[in-house]
């Protein structure tokens, strides 16, 4: 725009400077309808001139006062959302922290980026939750878009909406391309409600995608291999990945001890004992009650005879013995080890004092009672 006036102003100036150049003055005469103007050359030249630099100078103060307008609705629109969405991150961080009251009131006045409204709904609904407001829980999340509904999975069991859940997660499965925060949200569903065949069937993605550590795994197979026979044990497990049979190896012989199944998993017990996993294998005997081990005690004597202050080991036995309802040598073992450490009176103590009690040696059960309990 600048070059434009300035071309104008210089072309204006040629024109009034060109008759003195020439000597002559020239002269203009302008007639339109009734009305006619007539001058100078000079004269119209000193006109134009005048007239582009008003335009120019009208031109700068609006634009001026434009800026002016705009800076100070930006500076309220800029300030008004930063509020906002200020008590979006704070309702957020309250939520997290546990305090639901604040964080209802703060995500009431937020404003949401898109592509958050599903989240802020959500947390609003967990606050709702928390407060027990059900009904208005319930609410935000039939709001939720479709797609965001299945993240909230869990907010609808807790309100007792489990069928939704399961119609939200059950596609899960079937797809080719589930997302790793699906799968688990899913394989949680199925564990509430105790569905392991179709846990069973999901094992395969979960354990490509890695979705779940070490210790989520042992976590589910704690409750995948309990209140079952023998055989769907047995069954279940054979089904396992090489992989995850090694992982629940442990839980597996577990699970089949507190059965009272030794026939088939004394052998693996043995095993361990030979490689000194002593840990291990105090830590699956400690979980049974009744079951008969006859040549694994006798190994484990022999052990002992070797290392006959093998803390892990003298529990072994005690375990063993306590099994098979020898508790005369049950009780002897656990003195012993309790001599030698508190942190084993502290771990074992419940098992010991049931063995003190047959004794009737009840003065030092009462003591471990009054102590750890």
């Amino acid at each position: 725009m600048f070059r434009i006036l300035f071309f104008l102003f210089i072309a204006s100036i040629t024109l009034a400077l060109a008759p003195l150049v020439l000597d002559e003055k020239g002269y203009i005469l302008i007639s339109w309808n009734n009305t006619v103007i007539d001058g100078t050359l000079i004269s119209f030249g000193i006109l134009l001139s005048v007239s582009f630099a008003v335009l120019y100078c009208l031109y700068k103060l609006i634009s001026y006062l434009w800026s002016l307008y705009g800076n100070t609705k930006f500076r309220f629109t800029s300030r008004n959302e930063k509020m906002k969405l200020d008590n979006l991150q704070q309702g957020m961080w309250a939520s997290l922290s546990g305090d639901h009251i604040t964080a209802a009131k703060l995500l009431a006045k937020s404003s949401v980026p898109h592509g958050w409204q599903g989240l802020s709904q959500a947390t609003a609904a967990k606050a709702a939750l928390a407060q027990g407001n059900k009904s208005q829980a319930l609410d935000l999340l039939n709001n939720l878009d479709e797609q965001d509904q299945k993240y909230a999975a869990q907010l609808f069991i807790e309100l007792e909406q489990v069928e939704v859940a399961q119609l939200l997660l059950a596609p899960v499965a079937k797809k080719k391309k589930s997302s790793s925060i699906e799968l688990n949200l899913y394989s949680q569903l199925l564990i509430q409600q105790k569905k392991w065949h179709e846990l069973g069937d999901l094992f395969p993605q979960l354990e490509k995608k890695k979705i779940l550590n070490d210790e989520q795994w042992l976590n589910i197979f704690k409750s995948y291999f309990s209140e079952i026979n023998i055989e769907e044990i047995k069954k279940r497990y054979n089904q396992l990945s090489r992989h995850l049979k090694i992982l629940a190896n442990n839980t597996y012989l577990k699970a089949l001890l507190k059965l009272g199944e030794t026939k088939d998993i004394e052998a693996e017990l043995i095993k361990m004992l030979k490689k000194e996993r002593y840990l291990a294998l105090l830590d699956i005997l400690a979980a049974a009650k009744n079951y008969q081990c006859n040549k694994l005690q006798n190994l484990v004597q022999q052990a002992l005879k070797k290392q006959p202050e093998q803390a892990e080991l003298l529990l072994c036995l005690a375990y063993i013995a306590k099994a098979q309802q020898d508790n005369t040598l049950a009780a002897k073992v656990f003195k012993a080890v309790f001599n030698q450490s508190e942190t084993y009176k502290q771990a074992h103590w419940r098992a010991a004092v049931s063995c003190f009690n047959q004794q009737e040696d009840m003065p030092l059960a009462l003591t471990l009672y009054q102590k750890y309990s």
